[in-house]
């Protein structure tokens, strides 16, 4: 659930303290692990009654039926929205606690909502007009945007593609895995560099302050300069 900022609502103030969940409006995503195709409903209330009108309503738009859902924990994924998908005969899953990687293309298709469409135009307008872009916005998304996971084609070209040449849809796919396990690689190897950079200087500040005393000319401020930036060490 993605948190939304409305124009027509204000926070509440009980015992004078802000309470920003009336602030909001909340986007509700359902979105395929493997095509990419997604359905998005915003509703003005962040509970689970809610979650699962919304559900009822983005399953419709989906071209096939759903099997599983994997959902964080939230308070908006219990009750009325777990009976719904119980009713559904559908698997629910819950992500743990704290980690969004356990659900990563919700979350990163929710990064791309915040900078190709909220922040374009619609942040902090009302919840009618929202309602309406988002639904512009999800053909968008599936329809003329190309995503790099499926070889620049659409969802919807895909998933058409996937039908007629399973094969190939899966070959497109492992290709864009192939390429993120290097570009990971790739990041481990560049941290592991700079851990060892960062020791190497903290190993020289620690030098030069033991030996202060001895060599009275030693300074310590070009070893603090070059530990200014280090994830190993803090000064105050």
């Amino acid at each position: 659930m993605k948190m939304v900022p409305a124009k027509d609502k204000i926070p509440l103030i009980i015992d004078n303290k802000y309470h920003l969940q009336n602030y909001f409006n909340y986007q509700h995503t359902l979105l395929d692990s493997f095509t990419r195709i997604r359905t998005m409903e915003l509703v003005e209330k962040p509970d689970s009654l809610s979650a699962a009108l919304a559900y009822q309503e983005m399953r419709l738009r989906l071209p096939f039926k759903i099997a599983g859902l994997n959902t964080d924990s939230g308070g908006e994924n219990g009750k009325d929205f777990k009976e719904q998908l119980a009713r559904d005969e559908i698997v629910h899953f819950y992500s743990r606690t704290s980690t969004p990687t356990d659900n990563p293309r919700v979350e990163r298709s929710h990064l791309t909502d915040e900078k190709e469409f909220y922040n374009r135009s619609l942040n902090g307008q009302t919840f009618k007009k929202q309602k309406e872009a988002l639904k512009n916005w999800e053909h968008t998304y599936n329809f003329l945007r190309p995503h790099q996971a499926l070889g620049y084609l659409t969802p919807m070209k895909f998933y058409e593609f996937w039908k007629e040449n399973p094969e190939k849809a899966f070959q497109i796919k492992n290709k864009y895995q192939a390429y993120l396990a290097k570009q990971r690689q790739r990041l481990a190897n560049s941290r592991r560099i700079k851990n060892k950079e960062q020791i190497e200087k903290l190993m020289q500040f620690i030098d030069a302050k033991l030996n202060q005393n001895q060599l009275q000319k030693v300074t310590l401020q070009p070893y603090k300069l070059e530990l200014i930036k280090c994830q190993l060490c803090s000064w105050t």
